[in-house]
This record gives C-alpha cells, sequence and structure tokens, in this order.
C-alpha cells in the first residue's frame, strides 16, 4: 500500500476545508479546523471507505493556497479472490481499469479463403482505443467483453468490390501468472489478436506497457493479427 495526497479549499459559506469529488462515490470529504491538542492548526477529515476508515489531518501549504491531505491509495480498491502469484495475495484487486492508445486496425490481410479488412470497412461498436474496467474472473484473471466487431470479408486480394460482413466478439484479458503478466485483447475461440504483451506488475500499484505485435499478420493455423501498435496502462479500482 502506498499514499496519495488530495487537495482541498476552504468553503467561506461552511467554514468546512472541502476535498471536492475526491470520495470513492466522487462526492467531497470535508473536515474542520482542530483548535487544541497533537493537531491543533491542521484539518480534521474522517473519512470512512473499504480501505481507509479512519480520521486523517491536512495542513495548509502556502504555495497553492490549498490544503494537502495524506491518505491511503487504495481507499476506494475492492479487492477480490486472493491471487498467489500477486506481490500481497490478499490485495488482490477485483477491478482494473485499463486503458489502450494508440492501436491501429489491420487493412486488408488474408483469412482462411478470403481477405478481410479491420480499418477501411470495420463497423465495431465501440472504440478499441479507450478505457475498459475488467472483473476478476477466477484467482489470477482478469476480462472484460468489450462488444463485436462487423468487419468485411472479400473474395478480391486487395479487398476491392463486394464485401459479406462477418463478426468477431472481443475480449480483454489480464492474466497473472508466477513468472508475468499477459495483456491480451483477443477475438474469443479464434485466436486472432489485437494487442499482447508482458509485464513485471504484482497487482498493486500502475502497470504498463507496449503491444508486443507490431504489425498484422496470418499464419496458415488459423491465427492472425487484426490490430498492432500502440500501448496500455492500468491501475486498481
Amino acid at each position: 500500500m502506498g499514499y496519495k495526497t488530495i487537495n482541498g479549499c476552504l468553503n467561506l459559506s461552511t467554514k468546512q476545508v472541502v476535498f471536492q469529488g475526491e470520495a470513492c462515490d466522487s462526492g467531497d470529504y470535508t473536515g474542520c479546523y482542530v483548535s487544541s491538542g497533537i493537531h491543533e492548526g491542521q484539518i480534521s477529515v474522517t473519512i470512512s471507505e473499504a480501505n481507509c476508515d479512519d480520521t486523517y489531518y491536512a495542513c495548509f501549504n502556502s504555495g497553492t493556497g490549498q490544503f494537502n491531505l495524506t491518505i491511503p491509495d487504495d481507499c476506494c480498491i475492492e479487492y477480490g479472490t486472493d491471487c498467489g502469484y500477486c506481490g500481497v495475495p490478499t490485495n488482490t484487486p477485483k477491478y482494473i481499469s485499463i486503458t489502450f492508445s494508440g492501436i491501429s486496425l489491420c487493412d486488408c490481410i488474408i483469412g482462411s479463403g478470403s481477405w478481410s479488412n479491420y480499418s477501411l470497412y470495420n463497423l465495431w461498436n465501440f472504440d478499441i482505443n479507450d478505457t475498459f474496467i475488467l472483473t476478476q474472473d477466477g484467482n489470477c484473471e482478469w476480462n472484460k467483453y468489450i462488444g463485436t466487431n462487423t468487419y468485411g470479408q472479400f473474395s478480391n486480394p486487395d479487398c476491392s468490390g463486394d464485401y459479406y460482413p462477418a463478426t468477431r466478439s472481443i475480449i480483454v484479458s489480464i492474466v497473472k501468472s508466477s513468472n508475468n503478466t499477459s495483456i491480451i485483447i483477443d477475438a474469443s475461440t479464434r485466436y486472432t489478436y489485437i494487442f499482447s504483451a508482458n509485464s513485471t506488475w504484482d497487482c498493486s500499484g500502475d502497470g504498463s506497457c507496449n503491444n508486443g505485435i507490431t504489425a498484422c499478420a496470418y499464419t496458415p493455423n488459423g491465427s492472425s493479427v487484426i490490430g498492432f501498435g500502440g500501448s496500455a496502462s492500468w491501475h486498481n479500482v
């Protein structure tokens, strides 16, 4: 567990210091001036969250004109089932927020007896370069079904002329093993990948990596790549 600092300002009407939108429900934390005791001159803030149920004290920062409050950085994290491969198994997150950026979809690539275009004719009902919330599915795996991709399949090698629609269900996964953490976007049951990379993330704090896929590809065994490039960053929520 680490710590984070949040900032608050004095509300002249209520005479309280307000840490706006910092609560786990996006509400406000509020605090009042302490006039005696060891915390005299500080702002007392009582927080009741899953992982920080306590009273904390803020000090005024003359440089910023705000009050600084240091609290645990896992206040809002909902923990899931213990994962033995995590650095601290009891701190295994139930939810992970992952953001992808810079991923490119493939143009005309060969498939099993046809050619497909995933960019020019793609009819995604979601943006692959977006933020998704993954839910723990098993002890050391987090998944999110993010939508169905309808794309164009062609008879011509240059993906010209008429096309007919085909679909793939797209899933984002983070899988923790004893050696590493795998971050994957794939089309379920079809061995079709958009993003694939490994990380040393230990289930706590933030993580990031670049896509290990750098080009479109098709292999005779039926696996293929329909997206490449970009990066991912994630954190527990």
